[in-house]
């Protein structure tokens, strides 16, 4: 994820609503009231007070028609057993990403992440919408007129801190404890085969956009995935404020490492990584020496974002850094 600004937000809230905390606050020079669920939408077993960073909100106790406006949400609500009935996608039309697995064929496509279509939000009569402030903050007030709507202030800042308010507004809490559990045991069984040589390995990341080269750095999505398993980076990836910089073709040899995950924004791309190959600095990689460039998808490395995208990460870095599966034939121009 690109990197956001952020704004504060207490742990208390962080792990959803409390009860006895006023209904109302000042944000930004206004005041936000808590929102009632619409007749429209009657509640399912009843409302809890939820605090989030727009406020606090009276939401469903068991929300039945959730509608969520960004990818780590979709990864979020599905990991727990949450089908959505309307989302966002990065793109207009753009079907849901596979790694989410089947059965998504009923969400209601409500927009792009970058400007939801209140129409299509109102159509798929939400009882719940979970957004979050540095993507939709300017709509929460026509937003939560549709539904009771939550938002969390965690995307900016750890996506691992985002599933956890996102399980907690679904009322699924119970049911992330085994997720985050899984996640980490294939962490522990990828450390485990790589034994000694992962004090040895490192690992850099790269994304093709067109003309342009994405250096992707430790705190982004999958800078913290392999930070976890504790692979070293690049010193051009170690940037602790952006999630990526941009790439010359000058700095190409910064980013050389063990190996080389790189991923592409569109199948469009892969003509501008063939043109790259060509590039004289690209031959002094050592990952093309060793042919150890792995070609992985953009989806689950990059716009995924969440543990189920983490999931297929680390059976990619599995794969092919302890199994040693053959690197994918890049494409030639």
């Amino acid at each position: 994820m690109d990197h956001m600004r952020t704004r504060g937000i207490s742990r208390r809230q962080l792990v959803g609503g409390a009860a006895g905390i006023a209904v109302a606050t000042s944000l930004g020079g206004r005041t936000v009231a808590a929102q009632a669920t619409p007749e429209a939408s009657p509640a399912v077993g009843g409302t809890r007070s939820f605090a989030h960073a727009m406020g606090v909100t009276e939401i469903p106790a068991n929300p039945q028609r959730v509608v969520v406006l960004d990818g780590p949400i979709l990864d979020a609500a599905i990991a727990v057993g949450v089908v959505p009935v309307g989302a966002t996608t990065a793109t207009e039309d753009e079907p849901w990403p596979t790694y989410l697995g089947d059965g998504l064929d009923g969400i209601a496509n409500v927009g792009i992440i970058a400007e939801p279509n209140l129409e299509r939000i109102v159509a798929a009569q939400p009882d719940l919408i979970i957004g979050s402030v540095v993507r939709n903050e300017a709509i929460y007030p026509q937003l939560a007129e549709i539904a009771p709507t939550v938002f969390s202030d965690t995307l900016a800042r750890d996506w691992r801190e985002g599933f956890l308010f996102f399980s907690d507004a679904l009322n699924r809490a119970d049911r992330a404890g085994a997720v985050i559990a899984a996640y980490e045991e294939k962490i522990a069984a990828i450390q485990d085969g790589l034994g000694d040589t992962l004090a040895e390995t490192s690992v850099s990341v790269i994304r093709i956009l067109g003309d342009q080269i994405r250096s992707y750095n430790i705190n982004s999505f999958s800078g913290i995935v392999l930070g976890e398993i504790g692979f070293a980076r690049p010193e051009i990836q170690q940037a602790p404020d952006d999630s990526w910089s941009p790439l010359s073709l000058e700095q190409l040899g910064e980013i050389d490492a063990s190996a080389l995950f790189v991923t592409l924004w569109t199948d469009d791309d892969a003509t501008n990584l063939a043109t790259l190959a060509q590039n004289p600095l690209w031959s002094t990689l050592s990952a093309v020496q060793e042919e150890r460039v792995y070609l992985v998808p953009d989806e689950y490395w990059m716009t995924g974002i969440g543990y189920l995208a983490a999931a297929k990460l680390l059976d990619d870095v599995q794969a092919y850094l302890v199994d040693g599966q053959a690197a994918p034939e890049l494409p030639t121009a």
